[in-house]
């Protein structure tokens, strides 16, 4: 991206996933290949610095142009190569761990936002403590973590996240772009998908990092709101996972982010076991480390921790635009009340337990599968009987 700052001077960005890092580098622009490691080296004209990822290991100020060669020590998806070009000034800081280990932290921002950075991106350190609880410790310590900005949105360039909100921060308090944009250097840079069409992977857990850092911050009724927030943006038009093997980008929706992101908090209800939960996602950030990964083999690994078959699960939310939709009523026959009920999905296999809560608190366990099933409950718990659809993404219908 080729523009100019608010002062006059040129300003350059790279974002090119999607249409591939070979539209400014040769490479073997495929997302299952990674470079073990990256040195670059920028010659601008002089006035302007270049920031990249990684470290800077050294500048030259020529004459005309200054060279500035920068390391990265850490195996980097080709995307996530990145340069930016700019009248920049560094703010540097330090995220200390309760262990009293130590995380460098740079900012690069237009010059006249330096003061601004300074204070603003404070929110960072609160937002590293929450993911390296819930994923595992910052996985580019060497390289440590910055945020450039950039004249677009965000971007994920591993340890140089691209920036571009203007410094606003949502109700919440905080900056959407800084936490969606770097909770992918766990989940899109240290985990990734092998191919184009598997970006889920990436997108849906990183748009569900959102709504855990909510929950870290706040609580967790705060992350529910959060994420029924973010459910007005599904748009079931098309399928979560693209085709393999075409270096596939054609979504037209943000279906992999936000009903991606529905699907996980989904699979935590259906879990049931937030400590099995969380160190599951904590199991794959570590087994995964600095790899790719396909869905079928992501999938295997949580069925495997969780104990229970989710291929069904996944591939109904995953391939199929319609979510499943939870039928049922309630009859009372010879003074005893019946909950009759029936899930209807495309994945004829789904069985998806759900936990149906009433006005005394009582809780009803049952499994809904593609067959008619009828239990007895409580009279006092009809009143306020409510399928609990802010834990799971189905909708309900009455059953004829």
């Amino acid at each position: 991206m080729w523009t100019k700052d608010a002062q006059g001077k040129p300003w350059v960005g790279v974002a090119c996933e999607g249409d591939g890092a070979s539209l400014w580098w040769p490479c073997k622009d495929h997302p299952s290949d990674e470079a073990d490691s990256v040195q670059m080296a920028f010659s601008v004209p002089k006035g302007l610095k270049c920031i990249s990822n990684g470290n800077l290991e050294k500048e030259v100020i020529g004459k005309d142009f200054s060279t500035y060669v920068w390391k990265v020590h850490y195996p980097i998806n080709n995307y996530n190569v990145t340069l930016n070009i700019g009248n920049y000034a560094e703010v540097k800081d330090e995220y200390v761990r309760p262990d009293n280990s130590s995380l460098d932290l740079r900012y690069y921002v237009l010059q006249f936002n330096k003061e601004k950075a300074r204070e603003y991106f404070q929110q960072v350190k609160p937002m590293l403590k929450c993911f390296e609880h819930y994923f595992s410790k910052y996985p580019f310590p060497k390289d440590g973590y910055a945020i450039v900005e950039t004249p677009y949105l965000g971007m994920e360039h591993q340890s140089a996240i691209s920036y571009g909100n203007k410094f606003r921060k949502n109700m919440l308090g905080y900056d959407y772009i800084v936490i969606h944009e770097s909770a992918h250097e766990w989940w899109g840079n240290n985990v990734t998908a092998c191919d184009h069409g598997d970006l889920w992977i990436q997108e849906s857990f990183t748009t569900y990092a959102e709504a855990l850092f909510i929950e870290c911050i706040y609580d967790y009724n705060t992350s529910v709101n959060y994420l029924l927030r973010q459910r007005n943006y599904i748009k079931n038009n098309e399928p979560v996972k693209g085709p393999s093997n075409v270096n596939y980008h054609y979504w037209k929706d943000s279906d992999m982010y936000y009903k991606g992101s529905w699907m996980l908090h989904t699979l935590r209800a259906v879990i049931d076991n937030d400590s099995l939960w969380f160190s599951i996602l904590k199991d794959i950030q570590d087994q995964f480390s600095q790899k790719q990964i396909c869905s079928d083999e992501l999938i295997n690994f949580i069925s495997q921790k969780g104990m229970i078959n989710l291929q069904p699960f996944f591939n109904q939310y995953l391939l199929h635009t319609d979510i499943p939709v939870f039928k049922y009523k309630i009859e009372k026959k010879k003074g005893k009340y019946y909950l009759i009920y029936k899930l209807d999905a495309f994945e004829k296999d789904l069985a998806l337990p759900i936990k149906i809560k009433s006005k005394n608190g009582n809780s009803i366990k049952i499994i809904a599968e593609d067959t008619v099933k009828k239990i007895e409950i409580e009279e006092n718990s009809i009143e306020d009987f409510k399928i609990p659809t802010d834990l799971y993404y189905i909708s309900v219908e009455k059953l004829n």
